[in-house]
């Protein structure tokens, strides 16, 4: 079985085993859209440590809205067998704003509580 990528403009063809074609975008401005978009909104506490502080480099950065609330929500991605947080680097590339991000995550996370028989409701703003 022949095994292999052949470039087509914007997409890129993978053959796989058993000859089965899978075409994805080979644009990274596109792919990281796509995972942006992906994104659910995940809300959790600040919580004010005095302990070390783990510097990341550029763009590594989860991207974080602070609700000024005590909330903050950050963007996960779920991978199939673990969640990856959206960085700094992933909205850049997709040429999103953050509040994009965030409406479609709040979006997502709705979707999916619906789902299972759950509602969110707006309650401020957020």
């Amino acid at each position: 079985m022949v095994q292999g990528y052949a470039l087509a403009g914007p997409l890129s063809e993978k053959i796989v085993e058993g000859g089965t074609r899978v075409v994805a975008d080979s644009n990274p401005r596109k792919l990281n859209r796509n995972f942006c978009e992906q994104a659910v909104a995940y809300v959790k506490p600040v919580i004010k440590e005095d302990g070390p502080v783990i510097e990341l480099e550029e763009g590594a950065q989860p991207v974080i809205t602070n609700l000024n609330n005590g909330l903050l929500v950050a963007y996960l991605v779920d991978q199939g067998s673990h969640f990856k947080y959206v960085a700094g680097r992933h909205l850049s590339s997709a040429g999103l704003m953050q509040v994009e991000l965030h409406q479609r995550a709040v979006l997502n996370l709705d979707a999916m509580l619906e789902s299972n028989g759950f509602k969110l409701y707006e309650y401020g703003d957020c």
